[in-house]
């Protein structure tokens, strides 16, 4: 299947809002959590923003996946999206995984 160029423009601008958005998002709740560990040292507040920046920031990718999963199926570009479908269902298999050793 050919995909046209503009529709790989649209693909590649929307993996890199993503990961951008992610990126920005993660940082933006770390800065928070620092600054609130360094004006009143430990607390919940501190440990709960610096946990949700590092899980946005590992979930980032996880989300480019997903862009990648539903950009490949509109382009009915099966063998991708097949392969990208195989790499998300390792990911949250992982994460089950790693959910369960807890």
């Amino acid at each position: 299947m050919t995909i046209s160029r503009d529709s790989l423009e649209r693909f590649d601008t929307r993996l890199a809002t993503v990961l951008a958005w992610g990126v920005v998002a993660s940082a933006g709740l770390l800065a928070t959590g620092l600054a609130v560990l360094l004006a009143a040292g430990t607390g919940p507040a501190a440990t709960r923003l610096l946990d949700a920046g590092l899980v946005v920031l590992m979930l980032t990718p996880a989300a480019r996946v997903v862009v990648s999963l539903v950009e490949y199926v509109v382009a009915r570009d099966w063998v991708f999206a097949g392969l990208t479908l195989a790499v998300l269902g390792i990911l949250v298999a992982t994460l089950l995984t790693a959910l369960g050793a807890r």
